[in-house]
């Protein structure tokens, strides 16, 4: 997303959709002297299938930061279910004695198992895919359509003239991106998680909608053992990564950053 920089590298796990593009202007509004670095769904490149475990996914990337930094202390960040495999990342760093100077999760949330367990229904993973792609629950309905096939046409025809998307895009492209994201969105469901100690910052979006997985926000405590720090940015789940919102949260991400940060 952005290699050069002075200051060590902050690594971002792509969200649900597998893409780390959902960053891009989070890095253009951070200080220019702080690396930035996507980590993407291994399911996106052609031929390969999408991983199925929260685990399996943190143990690549790790392998894959570990190419641009050998060694702690490491700066590790994600939205939504890419909080999830960034905590999970944390936790097997510090397994292995390594350590982590800042966990930090934007509007990330962890299933409860005493919450009833989300099925993936058709409509309501289209409902979430489409909201990953940057398209409002007015375009879905737009694009409501007899065939999945259809819909997914529908919405990639949305999503190119928002600019969401390049238009060249395929039809193809677009049904990895729902597989990927299907697989992504049952391995968040399926993750148990276990203590981490260490330091973790969350930041919530200060408007709040009602019911669904991002209310299960109070469930980091249980896990988080020490150091948990709740903020409040603006936006919503799906906004707060997006102009105008993204400038607060790009402005007391670079504070942290500075602050966390003491070389080795």
């Amino acid at each position: 997303l952005r290699p050069s920089g002075s200051q060590p590298p902050f690594f971002c796990v792509h969200p649900g959709g597998g893409q780390a593009l959902a960053y891009l202007d989070l890095v253009r509004h951070l200080d220019p002297t702080w690396p930035v670095y996507g980590l993407q769904s291994v399911g996106l490149n052609e031929g390969l299938e999408p991983q199925r475990s929260i685990k399996e996914m943190a143990t690549t990337y790790l392998a894959a930061i570990r190419e641009r930094q050998p060694e702690g202390p490491y700066l590790l960040g994600g939205w939504s279910m890419g909080g999830v495999v960034a905590f999970e990342m944390a936790r097997q760093l510090q397994a292995v004695g390594e350590q982590v100077a800042l966990l930090a999760l934007f509007d990330a949330m962890l299933p409860s198992p005493d919450q009833p367990t989300i099925t993936l229904e058709n409509q309501a993973l289209l409902y979430y895919f489409a909201q990953d792609l940057g398209l409002t629950m007015d375009d879905l309905v737009q694009a409501q359509a007899d065939s999945e096939e259809e819909q997914l046409d529908l919405l990639l025809q949305r999503a190119i003239e928002k600019n969401q998307l390049p238009p060249d895009l395929t039809r193809q492209q677009i049904q990895r991106l729902l597989q990927v994201f299907r697989a992504n969105y049952q391995a968040m469901l399926d993750y148990q998680a276990q203590p981490y100690q260490g330091r973790v910052l969350l930041w919530r979006a200060a408007e709040r909608r009602t019911g669904g997985p991002q209310e299960a926000h109070s469930e980091w405590s249980r896990w988080v053992t020490e150091g948990l720090e709740v903020r409040m940015t603006l936006g919503t789940h799906f906004t707060l990564l997006r102009p105008p919102h993204v400038q607060h949260l790009a402005e007391d991400l670079g504070g942290v950053l500075s602050e966390v940060w003491v070389a080795p």
